[in-house]
């Protein structure tokens, strides 16, 4: 892993810029004859409702939804206005914040890193390390078992620490540059009321992604100076049998706490953004609980609780007192009408 991580971090950024741009201008424009009929029918729409009286609007609020009609066509049709705004300001919060942890932490740990730049050198060296270790526990010798297997749980567990590391970062990246690519979607759902909650989840989710991108350049900005410190205990000397576990085990149990923290980061990220809590007995799982939640978000499941509770209710009907009856038509009348008021668009 000698200069992987730098070579696969390096130019990550230049790639991902060149793909949020092509697919965001190709999206655009293919959006463009959507745009202009959504618009349509949000002008009339709005006009009948008006000429109508089923609803009346104050010119501030008139003012208001005609300049975010006018924001999003300049959004939409625009990459130069949506890079110098939305990418440059999502782009640049993650590595100015993320310059600024890295900096402190490293000042208040002597590791003299100037910025996350440097954190890829540092996983390298960490694997680097890592094989001096392995190469000084184990003595080539074929009666040499107690070294073998040293040396093989110290190379298994700095790869995996690095590996995940690298994966951590490159899939925050990775998700942010394709969630701004999908941009123009999400910009162009801003436009009605019931379909504003779908643009509501894509600045969400930017904000999970950049929040994410944060914890980890501080937790490994951090992190590396307790790996260095290993690191030089478990190169230091020593050819007996309890010697060399003394000093290779302080290494393994930094990366594998390590490995469980980077693991419990996308949990951490998702409280700061609002969206959960953290459970540290259930970390273990927060990257596999896909296959779960698909299931039990999926139509299946709740056309199965559906129809439990309609025969449930239709059982229960059948005991209710005529008054209880009305109470609950006149309730799911209410219901109905504020439906169909939330679904008028904004125009």
């Amino acid at each position: 892993m000698n200069g992987l991580a730098e070579s696969i971090l390096g130019g990550i950024d230049n790639i991902g810029e060149d793909f949020v741009r092509t697919v965001y201008m190709q999206l655009g424009n293919a959006m463009g004859n959507v745009f202009t009929l959504m618009l349509t029918l949000y002008i009339v729409w709005w006009g009948y409702s008006i000429l109508s009286g089923r609803e009346s609007i104050s010119p501030l609020e008139a003012a208001y939804r005609l300049g975010r009609a006018v924001i999003i066509y300049m959004l939409l049709t625009g990459w130069g206005t949506f890079s110098a705004t939305i990418y440059q300001l999502v782009q640049s919060i993650p590595d100015e914040v993320g310059k600024v942890i890295v900096g402190a932490v490293s000042r208040a740990t002597g590791n003299q890193l100037s910025d996350q730049a440097a954190i890829p050198a540092l996983i390298d060296n960490l694997y680097q390390g890592a094989q001096d270790v392995a190469n000084q526990v184990y003595s080539g010798s074929f009666y040499d078992i107690f070294g073998a297997l040293l040396s093989l749980l110290v190379l298994l567990s700095a790869i995996i620490f690095a590996a995940l590391a690298i994966a951590a970062i490159i899939a925050a990246k990775v998700m942010l540059f394709i969630t701004l690519a999908l941009a123009p979607i999400w910009i162009i759902l801003w436009l009605y009321r019931w379909s504003s909650r779908m643009s509501e989840g894509f600045l969400s989710l930017t904000t999970f992604l950049m929040i994410q991108q944060v914890l980890i350049y501080g937790f490994l900005g951090f992190y590396f100076s307790l790996v260095n410190a290993a690191l030089n205990t478990a190169t230091s000397g020593g050819a007996t049998m309890d010697s060399k576990m003394s000093l290779v085990l302080p290494l393994v149990l930094v990366t594998i706490i390590g490995i469980y923290v980077l693991m419990q980061i996308p949990s951490i990220a998702s409280i700061l953004n609002g969206g959960g809590y953290l459970s540290t007995v259930g970390a273990r799982y927060s990257y596999g609980r896909f296959g779960r939640n698909a299931v039990r978000y999926s139509g299946a499941r709740w056309a199965a609780g559906r129809a439990a509770r309609g025969a449930r209710q239709l059982a229960a009907n059948n005991f209710r007192s005529p008054r209880a009856a009305r109470a609950d038509a006149a309730t799911r009348s209410a219901i109905q009408q504020g439906a169909r008021d939330n679904a008028r668009p904004l125009a």
